[in-house]
């Protein structure tokens, strides 16, 4: 589906995904997995559809998270996956009760129509049905686009994690 055909689509719907759609979630993680395998290939490995299939197949028969797929016509435009945790008070930190979310992925093409603020507008009305005290959500640096679409959603960064390495290794697969 292109962007045109995309856009053109006047609903676009956001519901539970079912282990029947494990093969939308697979074609869908392969645009997000690119752009990450394209920037940090020291960091990143192409996972076969495979291993992607059992793990968000795994996902969503744990009953520990959830995942929204966003469906325009027939076709899956995008995903999130979150879950929903205690964070134990220790010396230096309160209790909190967070909803996570774990991965988004909009498809290239329905970027910019609101999907992916829609599919975060779904994890926030889940959290706030189980009484969390937050919503957090990690990106790498890279992203810039999708730190221009959370900072629009209402997400603001909270802390910044730096790396140095020791020399640039060589992916391996």
């Amino acid at each position: 589906m292109r962007q045109a055909d995309c856009a053109r689509e006047t609903t676009i719907d956001i519901r539970q995904a079912e282990l029947a759609d494990t093969a939308a979630l697979v074609h869908l993680n392969h645009a997000v997995q690119a752009l990450h395998i394209a920037q940090r290939p020291d960091h990143f490995r192409t996972p076969t559809d495979r291993e992607v299939a059992d793990q968000l197949g795994s996902v969503l028969q744990d009953g520990d998270s959830m995942i929204w797929l966003a469906v325009a016509g027939k076709t899956g435009v995008g995903y999130l996956l979150a879950r929903v945790f205690e964070r134990p008070q220790n010396v230096y930190q309160r209790q909190r009760r967070i909803c996570e979310i774990e991965q988004i992925v909009v498809a290239p093409e329905a970027r910019r129509l609101g999907v992916g603020r829609r599919l975060l507008d779904q994890a926030v009305a889940y959290g706030e049905k189980h009484g969390v005290d937050a919503w957090e959500l990690t990106s790498w640096a890279f992203n810039t686009d999708a730190h221009h679409a959370f900072r629009a959603a209402g997400f603001a960064p909270m802390k910044m994690r730096f790396e140095r390495t020791v020399h640039a290794a060589e992916p391996q697969e």
